[in-house]
């Protein structure tokens, strides 16, 4: 996924509960911002990315192609006021991601996992 960012898009990660900072330099505009909001999508968010609900850290096909743009703009805390460009093109990827992930079970798997891809490279 792209990690270039709209410069005007600013990302708050909560820190120790209601204690928020902001992420990266908004006038130079840091890729660290979008990489560093995907932890809590895949934790906080029960599992945004993964189909299988008794393991929310996981990422498979049933989670990415389960994935809306509303979810996204959500985690990504994309709003009015607070608009991060490319959003749709963004959640499109992913979804089609999932779809791969579907079609390759020879590298994925049934479950349709991106880690299982590690047991055929080793």
């Amino acid at each position: 996924m792209e990690l270039q960012i709209d410069r005007e898009w600013p990302y708050l990660p909560a820190i120790r509960g209601n204690c928020r900072r902001k992420l990266g330099d908004v006038q130079t505009g840091r890729p660290d911002q979008t990489a560093s909001c995907f932890r809590p999508m895949l934790t906080d968010w029960k599992g945004l990315f993964s189909g299988n609900r008794n393991n929310k850290y996981q990422v498979d096909k049933e989670g990415l192609q389960q994935l809306t743009v509303e979810k996204l703009a959500s985690g990504l805390q994309s709003r009015p006021g607070n608009e991060m460009a490319g959003l749709e093109g963004r959640a499109q990827l992913l979804i089609r991601l999932g779809h791969a992930l579907h079609e390759k079970i020879e590298f994925f798997g049934e479950d349709g996992r991106p880690g299982n891809m590690l047991g055929k490279l080793l």
